[in-house]
Protein backbone atom coordinates (compact mmCIF):
# COMPACT_ATOMS: atom_id res chain seq x y z
CA UNK A 1 0.00 0.00 0.00
CA UNK A 2 1.43 3.60 -1.05
CA UNK A 3 0.55 6.58 0.65
CA UNK A 4 1.89 9.89 1.69
CA UNK A 5 3.39 9.87 5.55
CA UNK A 6 4.38 12.93 7.19
CA UNK A 7 4.63 13.84 10.74
CA UNK A 8 2.19 16.83 11.24
CA UNK A 9 3.75 18.30 14.30
CA UNK A 10 1.15 21.14 15.24
CA UNK A 11 -1.61 18.93 15.32
CA UNK A 12 1.36 16.11 17.42
CA UNK A 13 0.12 13.46 15.20
CA UNK A 14 1.78 11.75 11.78
CA UNK A 15 -0.50 10.96 9.46
CA UNK A 16 -0.64 8.99 6.42
CA UNK A 17 -2.88 9.84 3.63
CA UNK A 18 -4.48 6.80 1.21
CA UNK A 19 -6.51 7.41 -1.54
CA UNK A 20 -7.88 10.84 -0.22
CA UNK A 21 -8.39 9.10 3.13
CA UNK A 22 -6.25 10.49 6.51
CA UNK A 23 -4.89 7.49 8.91
CA UNK A 24 -3.40 9.31 11.82
CA UNK A 25 -1.69 8.43 14.73
CA UNK A 26 -1.60 10.71 18.02
CA UNK A 27 1.17 11.54 20.33
CA UNK A 28 3.44 12.90 22.66
CA UNK A 29 7.18 13.10 22.83
CA UNK A 30 9.30 13.00 26.04
CA UNK A 31 13.17 13.20 25.28
CA UNK A 32 14.06 10.64 22.74
CA UNK A 33 10.66 8.82 23.34
CA UNK A 34 7.19 9.04 21.39
CA UNK A 35 4.27 7.76 23.44
CA UNK A 36 1.40 7.12 20.67
CA UNK A 37 -1.62 8.22 22.25
CA UNK A 38 -4.02 7.00 19.82
CA UNK A 39 -4.69 5.83 15.96
CA UNK A 40 -7.32 6.29 13.83
CA UNK A 41 -8.36 4.74 10.70
CA UNK A 42 -11.78 6.28 8.50
CA UNK A 43 -13.99 3.72 7.65
CA UNK A 44 -12.97 3.45 4.29
CA UNK A 45 -9.33 2.29 5.28
CA UNK A 46 -10.45 0.11 8.59
CA UNK A 47 -9.48 -3.76 7.78
CA UNK A 48 -7.14 -2.49 4.63
CA UNK A 49 -3.49 -2.55 6.27
CA UNK A 50 -3.17 1.53 6.36
CA UNK A 51 -2.99 1.99 10.46
CA UNK A 52 -0.39 -1.29 10.23
CA UNK A 53 1.69 1.22 7.12
CA UNK A 54 1.52 4.08 8.80
CA UNK A 55 2.75 2.31 12.39
CA UNK A 56 5.90 1.09 10.30
CA UNK A 57 6.50 4.35 8.62
CA UNK A 58 6.24 5.51 12.05
CA UNK A 59 8.88 3.28 13.10
CA UNK A 60 11.23 4.00 10.43
CA UNK A 61 10.91 7.86 10.81
CA UNK A 62 12.17 7.67 14.07
CA UNK A 63 14.95 5.09 13.52
CA UNK A 64 16.39 7.50 11.17
CA UNK A 65 15.65 10.34 13.18
CA UNK A 66 17.93 8.51 15.88
CA UNK A 67 20.61 7.63 13.38
CA UNK A 68 21.11 11.16 12.47
CA UNK A 69 21.14 12.71 16.54
CA UNK A 70 24.03 10.19 16.97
Amino acid sequence: MAGDFKDNPDLHRFELSVGGEIVFATYRRSGDVVLITHVEAPAALRGSGAASQLMQNIVRSEEHTSELQS
